[in-house]
């Protein structure tokens, strides 16, 4: 059975449109067919995308494209009419990072557009080869997608559907941005409902919306560093809709494999705020933070007290160390008011000389209760416990947070192995964490010493450590929690350092409450090609069968049950 059972409503290879003819199906979205055409006057191969949105319409035999119903032609022409608009804006950038078109035509009762056929690698099959690039690599990465993305954004349009995928490089230098086919009209008419285009983990929550509000540059600049996220730590953030109720998105910096600039991570952390009022509102903005020139502002809700970046930066290191059942401890500002514009709200960071380094030192590296807590993390894994407890007390004589001290105590603790108590120059109430009066104490000991393995993601080890206080208090409640939540961060560690379909499926079946869901189902859609030819070539019903299971509404499913239906 040929693969045109898989594009039943495509147009046929040799196929010509113009002067153009059809050689295959290169791929399709819910609006349309992209097909790989050969441009007879030039010599040389496009790539020809067809309106063809497959829930309003209807291909003839004829090749003629007819909307479905009566009730569905609005829908048809509108969609038409956006899909020339964007071609006409399309044709105006002429920017080596975004995608060229060359020609718009209608015909077959629909419409086309000509772009260049980019035969390079996508950064979704380059991060898949080398799992993390070099700070040096993503900013030369960064520099050109952000010059065509501000394009873009000045003809008042949003690209709306950034992911690895979409970024083609060219040549090995020059990366190309592909793939309009959810651009947004800044200026359209919003008294339409508009098709919400979603990617697990790289769409901000607006665009789980259909109401057509609140996009904006925002909007392309989450995806960017979710992509960046993606680059930096081989994870896909958490998506947008699971982070409402509770955010779980680490910061990059914890989570990075390797080390990057903190200009980096704060740009970075700041374009995934999760309220499109809290992340950079322009391209120009977030490059200051890139830069250098700027940091990241605070919350700017004026109706909220200002959090001081240093004790968030360190709250969120300690949940590290002392997180239960996975839960990292949040510092929310207050929602705006409703009906305010996220413009409204915007701040522009200041100018370096209007920067007090006395004030909010989040991203500075001479920070001097981050560089005691280095300091005492090094000499604990150094075997100097007596120093260690010493210069713990100089950070929390340095205004240290209660209940980091705790936790950063605990850990000492438990490296001394619980022989040394811990140190009390000028005891305070709940200074140091109550003890068990009971023969519990070895096991609360060694849970604490616990903390460090997940705060370095050794998920394997810290799992094996929480089995062994298991073992030792079986009834512990905090215990059982923590090992089913480090079952599933080592699990999804697994799957993420060899990526397979039969491990994210599993891995979705064994933990559908995890906040890695999303993630795992995005690895799932990355993998279906890949997947399917290796059934493909297997040609068993057993495949087929484990192909619809995994995937029932998958590219193939109808060449799947058709191949069972006629015995496979």
């Amino acid at each position: 059975m040929s693969e045109e059972v898989a594009h039943r409503d495509a147009l046929p290879p040799g196929t010509r449109l113009r002067e153009f003819e059809l050689l295959e199906v290169l791929g399709r979205g819910g609006f349309g067919i992209t097909y790989l055409g050969w441009y007879s006057n030039l010599g040389v191969n496009v790539a020809i995308k067809e309106y063809m949105p497959s829930e309003f319409a209807v291909r003839e035999p004829n090749g003629d494209v007819y909307p479905k119903t009566r009730q569905s032609e609005e829908w048809y022409r509108w969609g038409l009419d956006k899909f020339r608009k964007e071609a006409e804006t399309l044709m105006r950038f002429n920017h080596p990072s975004i995608v060229r078109v060359h020609q718009y035509f209608e015909g077959h009762g629909t419409a086309y557009m000509v772009m260049e056929y980019l035969e390079g690698q996508t950064l979704f099959a380059l991060l898949h080869e080398q799992k993390t690039l070099s700070e040096a690599r993503l900013r030369a990465l960064l520099v050109p997608i952000l010059d065509g993305l501000e394009q873009v954004h000045t003809a008042e349009y949003l690209h709306r559907d950034i992911k690895p995928g979409n970024i083609v490089f060219r040549d090995e230098d020059t990366p190309v941005l592909i793939d309009f086919g959810a651009a947004y009209a800044l200026t359209a008419e919003h008294s339409r409902t508009v098709a919400a285009f979603e990617m697990p983990g790289f769409s901000p929550i607006e665009q789980y919306s259909v109401s057509g509000q609140n996009y904006g540059p925002w909007t392309d600049l989450y995806a960017v560093g979710a992509v960046l996220y993606r680059a930096m730590t081989e994870l896909v953030p958490i998506g947008a809709p699971s982070r409402i109720e509770r955010d779980d998105l680490a910061p990059v910096g914890h989570v990075a494999k390797r080390k990057y600039s903190n200009e980096l991570t704060g740009a970075v952390d700041w374009a995934l705020k999760l309220r499109a009022a809290d992340r950079p509102q322009s391209i120009a903005q977030w490059r200051r933070v890139l830069d250098g020139r700027s940091r990241p502002p605070g919350p700017v809700d004026g109706s909220t007290a200002r959090v001081s970046g240093k004790l968030l930066a360190m709250i969120v290191l300690a949940a590290t160390l002392v997180v239960a059942a996975g839960a990292w401890l949040v510092i929310k500002p207050t929602d705006p008011e409703p009906g305010t514009n996220p413009s409204d709200l915007a701040v522009e960071p200041p100018d370096d000389d209007a920067i007090d380094p006395n004030d909010d030192p989040i991203d500075q590296d001479d920070d001097p209760i981050d560089r005691k807590i280095a300091r005492v993390r090094d000499l604990v894994r150094e075997g100097e416990i007596a120093e260690a407890r010493r210069v713990l007390e100089e950070a929390r004589a340095l205004g240290l947070h209660d209940d980091l001290y705790q936790a950063f105590s605990a850990a000492i603790d438990e490296a001394d192995n619980g022989a040394t108590p811990a140190p009390d120059p000028q005891p305070s109430e709940n200074l140091t964490p109550e003890r068990p009066e009971s023969g519990e104490t070895d096991a609360v000991q060694s849970l604490s010493g616990c903390g460090p393995l997940e705060s370095e993601q050794r998920w394997e080890e810290a799992l094996e450590c929480v089995r062994r206080v298991m073992a030792l208090d079986e009834d512990n409640a905090e215990a059982r929690a923590k090992e089913r939540n480090l079952e599933m961060l080592a699990a999804f560690s697994r799957v993420h350092d060899e990526p397979s379909v039969e491990g994210y499926y599993q891995f979705i079946k064994d933990y559908p409450w995890s906040n890695f869901v999303d993630a795992a189902g995005e690895g799932l859609k990355e993998l279906e090609n890949p997947y399917w030819e290796d059934v493909k070539a297997t040609d068993t019903p057993d495949r087929y069968r484990r192909y619809l299971e995994i995937y029932p509404a998958g590219r193939y499913a109808d060449e799947a049950r058709s191949r069972l239906s006629d015995g496979g």
